[in-house]
């Protein structure tokens, strides 16, 4: 009996104590990133070259239906929201050329128009649409014949900024021209000679790339 006794003792020390429960460890705070400050740089300066084409029958009228296109915009910015977006008002200056050494005609429009875009800033990228409205000056010479006329505009452009960094970027538009008005020109020829006349100064359409700089 006392053997007995003395191995129901040993068996019951040799059982492991039970466990106690760990504590649950504390879940991490979720912390939100606020989103990116506004670029410290308000001003935009950009200098574009490309290709302009003159569409309608305008374009088919006389003289190239293409041609270079140089030109150059500055914009302000007034508005900046946390999650990016942006508007600018500004200023524009394009020259568009069509020329031929075969006939001796030129064709030119020297547009201005003021500016308002809305665009989107995402890391390196910042696509955006800008409406513009103002005057081109049209310029024709033809042989025996030329004219030059002011004409009203309206203007709608596409584009995206690339940022190389953060002052200096790649700017890429394509921009369409809508011109109100569409001025003759006229051959001086003596009688009996019949006069032709052309309407060659029409709505333009130009894809450009340029160098954006902020400051």
């Amino acid at each position: 009996m006392l053997a007995v006794a003395v191995l129901a003792s040993w068996l019951a020390q040799a059982e492991p104590a039970p466990t106690e429960p760990s504590p649950a460890t504390p879940a991490a705070p979720l912390v939100v990133t606020p989103p990116p400050a506004p670029s410290p740089f308000d001003k935009r300066v950009a200098v574009y070259g490309g290709l302009s084409h003159r569409l309608g029958p305008e374009g088919k009228s006389i003289g190239p239906a293409n041609g270079p296109s140089f030109g150059g915009s500055f914009a302000r910015r007034y508005f900046a929201s946390p999650e990016g977006f942006d508007l600018d008002l500004g200023l524009d200056f394009f020259y568009d050329q069509f020329e031929t050494s075969v006939l001796g005609t030129t064709i030119s429009q020297t547009s201005f128009a003021l500016t308002q875009t809305a665009g989107w800033r995402w890391r390196r990228l910042h696509p955006f649409a800008q409406v513009g409205a103002g005057v081109s000056v049209g310029y024709v010479s033809i042989p025996n014949g030329s004219r030059d006329s002011t004409q009203p505009l309206v203007r709608g452009v596409a584009g995206l900024d690339v940022a190389i960094t953060p002052t200096i970027g790649l700017s890429l538009r394509v921009a369409y021209t809508i011109l109100f008005s569409r001025p003759t020109v006229s051959t001086d020829v003596t009688p009996p000679a019949t006069p032709m006349t052309y309407s060659p100064l029409g709505d333009l359409l130009d894809a450009d790339l340029g160098v954006v700089m902020l400051f």
